[in-house]
């Protein structure tokens, strides 16, 4: 499929002036976009977007100065919709017709004191409230509104519930689907109107989309210039016509943003890189349940792909071996924005800034457990994301084909100077996980490793630690059961940091059970020091480090019993000369909290 370009100029400012204080049609704002795209090259979309001159931004603009309008129609119509969602949503406060409007209580509270409170927990706080709750805050007394009137607006949360499925749209010739997208661009709009009206735009320096629909362009992204953390997840139950928010190209993060998290979300249509700005510093990235997601794969479903692209890379398996006849390798080039606003920074990158990744593959968007135990015969998938997110050498090999020697792809989820690492993948990625650590060798300090419970698919018994050079902290958290496939691991640790006495090595194993479960006959203290000592495996490295050994119950709390069997396991660790460890302890955990 490929892009149809019309010869006649597109009118923006008939689009523009046929806006009038009216309900608001959300059918009129696609046709006159749609239109004005097939008007347009990629390349110029991606530099009116880049530079915010595209008309959404324009479209979007001018609504919201029809909406602070006094007595505005276009506001007025905003409340159908809100109030058959809000019907449904149960909320403990009153949530207002309005972002804007607000009555605050003239009864002072003396016996709750938010001035006490540190701004931090206030953020913190907020970060998970939907918008108009957190206004609703306010609205307890005068003093509360002084106080709270900037830190409810630090970090905005647009939310669904859970349960949005069981809206009735009052539209019968409208899906639930459509009604609910309209809802959302309606919310979007207020809340944009809310924040130029009382003037805030450098005040917004979060935003989380829960269960929220995710549009184009992203106008909040772009109207906030201070922007740092930005949050899109599902959480409810995907059944019935509900589908994960889908991430859609183009949708373009400003540089501001240190943090993105993606929590089962669909990507399949896009990648991360593709919507992080080359000039940015993105510092943390969560990656969590996603479905596809690859840097490279995403071209070939998207809007602009060819299908003869499609066929070429569907047929081949290595790489190298792949190759774009000229004009399709110049299209995907410039669907890449490389000939626009990435031009600079694929010749001469900046310093990568990604410290912390968060990835986990071990669940699908809706929930359930990947499984895989067919060998494909070419990436995709999951297995394309972790090579091309970690530039493992197969990862590499599929941008050989449109990026030229010399030029450096990706830019902002480049993890050669990654320094911590949280990953959860399921057991047919274990062979691949090996393909990671050259990448960062000689930077990753802190790793955390997720083992799945069951079996899901491939042929490899244990992830293998080799080659990380200076890796100093490693926790291995994993169900009781696991804790031979997890001791397993922890022996191929080969970096030289392991054997000084800083170093920390944290098992926690998880325990679902009301009944003891008698842990002193699946723990063995003679097999954990031959994990720990220095064989040829792990290149005669022995751990001399502090060990910590967790008991966690999320449910119910650890028998006494369990305790003690863990106990004596470690006491002998530790008094075990010849091993010569810096320390050991055993911790108890019901949930989060610490059982002494």
């Amino acid at each position: 499929m490929s892009t149809v370009i019309i010869d006649v100029p597109f009118d923006i400012k008939s689009v523009l002036d046929g806006l009038v204080d009216g309900p608001f049609d959300y059918a009129r704002m696609g046709h006159a976009l749609n239109d004005y795209g097939d008007s347009l090259a990629i390349s110029e979309q991606w530099t009116r977007i880049h530079n915010g001159t595209h008309l959404y931004y324009r479209y979007m603009a001018r609504l919201i100065e029809l909406a602070n309008k006094p007595g505005s129609i276009l506001r007025a119509s905003f409340g159908y919709r809100r109030g058959i969602v809000q019907s449904f949503a149960s909320c403990d406060v009153v949530v207002p017709a309005s972002f804007v409007s607000l009555t605050v209580a003239a009864r002072p509270v003396s016996t709750l004191r938010a001035d006490s409170m540190p701004n931090k927990m206030w953020d913190a706080i907020f970060s998970y409230l939907p918008h108009d709750v957190q206004l609703g805050s306010r609205t307890v007394c005068s003093r509360w509104c002084d106080i709270l009137t900037l830190r409810t607006h630090v970090f905005l949360v647009l939310s669904l519930p859970d349960r949005w499925t069981d809206i009735i749209s009052p539209d019968p010739d409208k899906n639930l689907v459509t009604f609910i997208r309209e809802f959302a661009l309606e919310a979007e709009i207020d809340m944009a109107a809310m924040i130029v009206l009382r003037g805030i735009i450098h005040v917004v320096r979060g935003f989380r989309l829960r269960n929220w629909p995710v549009f184009p362009y992203n106008f909040f992204l772009h109207l906030c210039t201070n922007v740092e953390s930005v949050i899109i997840e599902a959480r409810g139950v995907c059944m019935g016509c509900a589908r994960p928010p889908a991430v859609p190209c183009p949708f373009l993060l400003p540089a501001s943003v240190t943090e993105l998290r993606l929590i089962r979300v669909s990507l399949s249509n896009y990648s991360v890189e593709g919507m992080l700005d080359p000039n940015g510093r993105l510092e943390r990235l969560h990656i969590e349940s996603v479905d596809e997601g690859a840097l490279v794969c995403w071209l070939l479903s998207s809007l602009y792909a060819l299908r003869e692209i499609v066929t070429l890379l569907a047929s081949q398996y290595l790489p190298d071996t792949i190759s774009l006849p000229p004009e399709q390798r110049d299209y995907v080039r410039a669907s890449l924005a490389f000939n626009t606003f990435r031009s600079a920074f694929i010749s001469s990158p900046l310093p990568a800034k990604l410290r912390y990744v968060r990835l986990d593959l071990l669940s699908d968007p809706y929930g359930l457990q990947v499984q895989n135990s067919v060998l494909n015969m070419h990436l995709e998938g999951g297995f394309a994301l972790i090579h091309q997110l970690f530039q493992t050498v197969l990862g590499r090999g599929q941008f050989d084909m449109f990026v030229n020697v010399g030029e450096t792809y990706p830019l902002q989820t480049c993890v050669c100077n990654l320094e911590e690492l949280d990953l959860r993948v399921g057991t047919q990625y274990y062979g691949d996980v090996s393909y990671l650590w050259p990448g960062m060798s000689s930077s990753l300090t802190i790793l955390t490793i997720r083992l799945p419970e069951h079996h899901s698919g491939g042929f490899i018994s244990n992830i293998d630690l080799g080659g990380l050079n200076v890796l100093s902290l490693l926790t291995v958290i994993t169900s009781y059961r696991g804790v031979y496939c997890a001791m397993r691991t922890v022996s191929t640790w080969a970096s030289a940091c392991k054997g000084c006495s800083s170093s920390t090595l944290r098992l926690e194993l998880e325990i679902v059970s009301l009944m003891r479960i008698c842990l002193g006959n699946i723990i063995n203290a003679s097999y954990m020091k031959k994990c720990l000592e220095g064989t040829a495996k792990n290149n005669w490295a022995g751990f001399k480090g502090k060990m910590v050994l967790v008991l966690r119950s999320p449910d119910w709390f650890v028998h006494d019993a369990d305790h003690g069997d863990a106990v004596t396991v470690v006491q002998a660790l530790a008094d075990d000369v010849g091993l010569g460890l810096q320390g050991a302890e055993c911790l108890r955990f019901h949930g989060d909290e610490q059982i002494l």
